[in-house]
């Protein structure tokens, strides 16, 4: 049996969704989901008018510019496509169209700032955490929101915009904060900037001490002081690895460590959103491990929601690779 060339499956996935994105609140969805679709190794996202095709796989060899050409032909509104193969850097393999230096995205009455040319490895936002930011915007009103690994910010103007009382950004890299920034200009709203260690923040504001596991030398910082703070939403969204100034994190190992000074600043009655996308291990494993982190500290889980990706990115197996838990504490 002949196996169909990707192009073949991109636009069988494009076809397919037509339908369900017609409801969408959207101009920004993954079109093609290549381990659910048949490709693995390969995704196709549209922002706004422009589409990025992105492959995983070093081995893995089409004829990148006929696909570029090819879905810039089938969707209405798309002005360029770009082919990116992801590794270590990012290595462009096919460009139609050409791509603004920036580009207006719309989800849900929010708006997002996205650039495929300028800083950055990653798009500006991600797709698959929109179920999470429609979960903040139903629980962020009157709330006072902290978001750990900010990133570009898309969660706190979201809960700004649904009526937060405050929302702050803590990320330790200067132009992700930058962007967020002008994404809360882009909606109007305000929200405060912390760039710093997630330890140095996250300690103190739970109300102990940063400790600095990097001792002497270059490596060696004053760490910022900070007061005790409470939160009715935390958002703790790590990436798989990450270096700062108080050392490497994994999240695989660290999980805990990075839960506990949340969990530990979450008002009573109020929510700590978190993520895991690591594939060495399972939600329901996670899930334990959040559960117990609080347990130990005496905060209590009074409810506990696992958040799905919505239909434009298909589960293959059990599980999707980002993994998304809210956990109300008393």
């Amino acid at each position: 049996m002949d196996v169909p060339d990707i192009d073949e499956l991109v636009i069988a996935a494009m076809q397919s969704r037509k339908s369900w994105i017609a409801e969408l609140n959207t101009d920004s969805y993954r079109l093609f989901h290549g381990v659910a679709e048949g490709a693995p190794g390969v995704t196709v996202d549209r922002y706004a008018s422009e589409v990025v095709v992105q492959v995983f796989r070093e081995s893995l060899e089409e004829d990148w510019q006929s696909l570029a050409a090819c879905i810039l032909e089938a969707q209405e509104g798309v002005s360029a496509v770009r082919v990116v193969r992801r590794g270590k850097g990012k290595e462009v393999l096919a460009t139609v169209g050409e791509l603004a230096d920036r580009t207006e995205c719309h989800e849900e009455g929010c708006k997002f700032w996205n650039s495929f040319g300028q800083v950055g490895n990653d798009p500006w936002f991600y797709l698959d955490f929109r179920s999470s930011r429609r979960f903040v915007a139903e629980v962020a009103k009157d709330a006072r929101v902290a978001n750990f690994f900010s990133y570009t910010g898309t969660a706190a103007v979201v809960a700004a915009k649904a009526g937060a009382k405050s929302v702050t950004n803590i990320d330790f890299g200067r132009w992700c904060l930058d962007v967020a920034k002008e994404n809360c200009e882009l909606n109007g709203v305000k929200s405060r900037i912390v760039k710093d260690d997630f330890f140095a923040v996250a300690r103190q504001w739970a109300g102990g001490q940063a400790k600095n596991r990097r001792r002497g030398g270059r490596g060696a910082r004053r760490e910022a002081s900070y007061k005790p703070e409470s939160f009715e939403l935390v958002i703790l969204d790590p990436p798989t690895r990450s270096n700062g100034p108080n050392g490497a994190v994994d999240i695989l190992r660290d999980y805990p460590s990075l839960a506990k000074p949340c969990v530990q600043m979450v008002a009573e009655g109020g929510w700590l959103l978190c993520t895991h996308h690591h594939t060495g291990i399972g939600f329901d494993e996670w899930q334990s491990i959040v559960h117990r982190t609080a347990a130990k500290i005496g905060r209590t889980v009074v409810e506990s929601q696992r958040i799905l990706p919505d239909k434009d990115f298909p589960i293959v197996g059990e599980e999707p690779l980002l993994k998304v838990l809210a956990v109300k504490l008393a």
